[in-house]
């Protein structure tokens, strides 16, 4: 697991390109009350397009949002690399990014007093804590009890 700090306020943590394939280690950054996620990415030896030019943004667009921290995702500007550098609100809107491929200075402001969307505000402890259904009342009917059945 990552070691945490505290810049201005807002609880931060780092981690490595290969993270973003474990959402587990971002429920546990939720839990312990993350902010903000410091990604580092380095894809700069590809020749071209690849599974990493459709995946990666879009995977911590969703770790955000599914979590409800900012995400800064830094990656190479190196001669290809399959996706810019980012910033991530909260709701998982890219709200920043630097041109591909080149060389750039992305500055961005965390401001923990923002709203945004979150429409998993009043299930994602519940659901965390082991209730897997949308509400507090678990649902018993016989379709949900047999189910090898169509």
């Amino acid at each position: 697991m990552t070691k945490d700090s505290v810049i201005n306020g807002v609880k931060c943590s780092l981690l490595i390109c290969f993270d973003l394939r474990f959402p587990e280690i971002y429920r546990q950054l939720y839990k312990q009350k993350v902010n903000c996620i410091f990604q580092s990415f380095y894809n700069a030896r590809q020749k071209g397009p690849s599974v990493h030019t459709h995946i990666m943004r879009q995977t911590m667009q969703c770790r955000a949002a599914t979590n409800h921290f900012w995400a800064s995702c830094a990656n190479s500007s190196g001669y290809y690399s399959p996706y810019p550098s980012c910033f991530i609100q909260p709701d998982g809107r890219i709200v920043k990014q630097l041109r591909q491929n080149r060389p750039g200075l992305m500055i961005n402001r965390v401001d923990l007093s923002k709203k945004f969307y979150d429409p998993m505000a009043d299930f994602r402890d519940m659901v965390i804590a082991g209730a897997l259904s949308n509400g507090p009342k678990i649902i018993k009917d016989r379709r949900s009890r047999i189910t090898t059945q169509l």
